[in-house]
């Protein structure tokens, strides 16, 4: 087997445990905002968010829309549907993302055994480097709350880059950063659109962290893959 010397890791939801995070945030952000003078049923504004966040996300990894107008929009298309009047303006969508933010931001869930790993890992002497789309300071405080800051050399955040996954500029500079050989360097993360196949065009091997099966039947299949972050340590 090759022997890596570099790992890129993905942040969210492969060692943070994001979703989770924010489901508990969203349900705060509701009662904090009293959205139950619009909804009836936390459960209604909960599924209309995730549905719409999920797109807002994609067209923002495909850099269709600002980091800005993504945390507009993913909370002015739910609330929209409900106010009698108009809909909420870009201000006050702000103001509730950024409570939002600072209630993810102090969570402290992991992905089970992701701390393990990185513990295991540098145990072996990889070095290791976060490669992660999102706003500097969040990611940053996300990585303090969740006990991850000291354990990576290197630190790539698409915002600071101007560039997100899987765009090739991100890699390109993620490599020339940490001074990688794409031939020893290996791309691990759970969605496959950017941290797969960003990885793949960037002539990394891969290797996809898919703890719900989503990814059965792809066409391009990633270097490995795994349903637990435990597995890892039989293939490094």
């Amino acid at each position: 087997m090759k022997q890596y010397q570099d790992l890129f890791f993905d942040f969210d939801d492969t060692l943070c445990d994001t979703h989770h995070n924010a489901e508990e945030a969203l349900k705060e952000v509701f009662g904090y905002f009293h959205f139950e003078n619009y909804y009836a049923q936390y459960q209604s504004f909960h599924d209309t968010y995730w549905k719409n966040n999920i797109y807002l996300w994609e067209r923002y990894a495909r850099q269709e829309i600002t980091f800005r107008e993504l945390t507009i929009e993913r909370f002015k298309v739910p609330l929209q549907e409900v106010f009698q009047d108009r809909g909420p303006d870009d201000e006050f969508c702000m103001e509730i993302n950024s409570k939002f933010l600072e209630l993810c931001a102090q969570k402290t869930g992991v992905v089970d055994g992701a701390h393990e790993l990185i513990n295991y890992l540098k145990s072996k002497n990889y070095r290791l480097h976060l490669c992660s789309n999102g706003p500097h300071d969040i990611q940053y405080r996300k990585l303090e709350s969740t006990g991850f800051i000291n354990d990576f050399e290197t630190i790539n955040l698409s915002e600071d880059i101007g560039a997100n996954k899987p765009s090739i500029l991100f890699f390109r500079y993620a490599l020339e950063k940490t001074g990688a050989l794409p031939e020893y360097t290996l791309m691990i993360g759970d969605n496959y659109d950017t941290d797969i196949e960003g990885g793949m065009k960037a002539g990394l091997d891969t290797l996809l962290f898919d703890p719900q099966n989503q990814y059965e039947n792809l066409s391009v299949k990633p270097t490995f893959t795994v349903n637990s972050l435990k597995e890892i340590t039989k293939i490094l």
